[in-house]
Order: C-alpha cells, then structure tokens, then sequence
C-alpha cells in the first residue's frame, strides 16, 4: 500500500507518463496479488475444512469396524470353551442319569466345565487387551509350551475326527514375550482349521504336523501342517481378509484376528506353502530379551 501511494503521488502529476504508467500497472499488480493470496488462503482454509471433516467420519467409521471386529472376534473366539462346558454339562447329566450315578465322572466333567468357563473369561480379557494396545499382560512363554497346551485343549476334538498328530519341538528354544491366551489361540485356530480343511479326506489319511523351530538369531518360528485339499489359487490372497471365509458357518474372523495378534507382538502369520495335499501356516514370533524379562512385575513372575 505504501508504494503505491507514493508512486500515486510523486509520478502521477503528468498524465499518460511513463510514471503514471508505472503506478497504474503497479496498483494492478498490487491488487491481483491482494486477491490471489485470498483466494489461496480460503480455498486452504476449506481444504484444511474438507480434510477434518474426512477424518472424523473415517474415525467414525473405524470406531464402528473396531466394535464390529471385537464383537465378532469374542463370538468367534468365545466359541470353543462354550463348547467345552455344553458338552461337559450334557456329560454331566448322562453320567448323573446312570444307577448307581458315577461320581467320579461327574467330579471330572465339572471340572472340566470350570476350567472352560475361567478359559472363556480369559479370552474375553484377551480380546480386549488387544483392541486396547496393551502389553501388561504379555510374559516370557515358549512356542513349545504353548503347543502342547493347545495339543491338549482339542484332544477330544482330534480323537473324535479321527486326526493323527506329529510334533517336532526343537530343543531348548528361545523365549517369545507374549500374552499366553493370545498366543494359544492361534495355535488353537491353527489346527482347528487344519482339522476341518480335512473333513473330507479319508480318515485314515488326515494327519496335523506341529513344528517348532529356531529362525536364524532372532525369531522362533511354528507351523502347522495338514493334509487336506489345499486352499484354491484364488482364495490364497484372501484367506487374512477379515469377514473372508470359505467355510458356510465361519465367520471369516478367525485367520484376520491371528495375523493381527502376530503382528501386534511384532511377529507375523502367513501361508507358507499350499496344495493339493495340504497347507502349511506358520507364525514367526520376535525372541523375547533378557531385559524383558527382567521388566515382569513380581506378580507375573510369580505366575
């Protein structure tokens, strides 16, 4: 403003001069910039506008999936134990019905069902810690540990299938830091899946494969191998997809949930090798250190 005025002054007492010219042209430019820088810093304003209003619908919207998921990954996860204390409880009445009743298969039913509801609440407050972000309740636990506590859990399930287990635990393996219940439901949902991408093939021939082993220096490695049909070149991309499923009762959880609780504990899940005699998943965990270790509150320690 300032030039202009003293060029409006000084060289605008002649008419149609180079100098009134020149403050002519100058108040032009002068005002076009005025307004160009305006025009930029509204339409910023409104592209700063647009972009908020983007981002709080797509939190929105990413609160509404993450309830989603967490609901659905309880129910798909809750599952089993329910399961367990359904069959418990129908055991229960069958032994109770008998005469005399067997109180000793009665005693081991109940038993039963109570460590399966304390393994539903366990997984409750495991699906949540999840969605929280937490690690407070992660601890030093071995892949092999984990194995055969899963080996366990479905004895009932792979007798009943008719299914044959192999394990390969290498010795001495390095500690993981994780949650335990987490942890063992990929393991869980591993070979669940394995056990019924195998309904179909022969009873004779339906065989689980687990295999712990030492990658290089820094991660332990599990897979799980069966000796189904193999997933279809078309679905291999998709079998991590959440609400993808192949099955006509899945819910299309079960394998999303997994590479996310992999991945959480700075690992991953993936689909090594499939054909038509079967399909490997292996889940690559990061060695848990001595400093993490240390780090334990006494009370998880003592655990």
């Amino acid at each position: 403003t300032l030039p202009d005025l003293t060029l409006s002054t000084v060289l605008t007492s002649v008419r149609f001069t180079l100098g009134w010219y020149t403050a002519r042209s100058y108040a032009l430019i002068a005002g076009c910039t005025v307004l160009i820088v305006l025009l930029t810093e509204t339409i910023w304003l409104y592209a700063r506008l647009a972009r908020t209003t983007v981002l709080l619908r797509r939190e929105r919207a990413n609160r509404l999936m993450s309830l989603d998921a967490a609901t659905g990954a309880i129910a798909h996860e809750i599952a089993q134990p329910l399961a367990a204390i359904a069959t418990g409880g129908s055991a229960i009445l069958s032994w109770l019905k008998r005469t005399p009743p067997d109180l000793d298969e009665v005693r081991t039913s109940a038993i039963a069902v109570g460590e399966a509801s304390h393994r539903a609440n366990e997984i409750v407050s495991s699906v949540r810690a999840l969605f929280r972000k937490t690690d407070d309740r992660r601890n030093l636990i071995h892949l092999d540990d984990v194995a055969r506590e899963v080996l366990d859990l479905l004895q009932h399930d792979l007798e009943s299938s008719q299914v044959s287990v192999a394990t390969e635990y290498q010795g001495n393996l390095p500690p993981v830091r994780a949650d335990r219940i987490q942890l063992q439901q990929i393991v869980l949902n591993l070979v669940k899946n394995a056990i019924e991408a195998m309904s179909s093939v022969p009873s004779g021939s339906r065989h689980v494969r687990v295999v712990t082993r030492l990658n290089g220096n820094s991660m332990v490695l599990l897979s799980v191998q069966d000796s189904g049909h193999g997933i279809t070149v078309e679905d291999q991309d998709r079998v991590f997809d959440p609400f993808f499923t192949t099955k006509p009762t899945g819910m299309g959880l079960g394998l999303a949930i997994c590479r996310t609780v992999a991945q959480d504990h700075g690992g991953n899940l993936r689909l090594v090798e499939t054909s038509s005699h079967g399909s490997i998943f292996e889940i690559e965990l990061p060695i848990g250190s001595t400093v993490d270790g240390l780090s334990e509150s006494p009370a998880a320690s003592g655990q």
